[in-house]
């Protein structure tokens, strides 16, 4: 005789938990068979660059994006951190 009775309900009322892990599993199966076509098309090396005066000035902001996203980041984080940790000296 067991010292203590198992209690187990089994619901049959689909819950919110079981509609997330069912679309989690669906779009993981989708996300699967995106990179496997990515992988089956052919490779296409080849990027046209144009050396235009308005290209070449576009490209240069797009580096200038990439260099100052960082400290852009870093900004609000540290502002962040000052927000919920008033204390703190940063």
């Amino acid at each position: 005789m067991a010292i203590f009775k198992p209690y187990i309900k089994l619901s049959r009322v689909v819950s919110l938990v079981d509609i997330f892990l069912f679309f989690g599993v669906i779009l993981f199966i989708y996300a699967i068979l995106g990179v496997t076509h990515e992988w089956v098309q052919p490779y296409h090396p080849k990027t046209e660059i144009q050396l235009g005066f308005n290209n070449l000035i576009r490209y240069s902001f797009f580096s200038l994006i990439r260099v100052l996203q960082p400290i852009y980041s870093l900004f609000f984080l540290l502002l962040r951190m000052a927000m919920l940790q008033p204390n703190l000296v940063v």
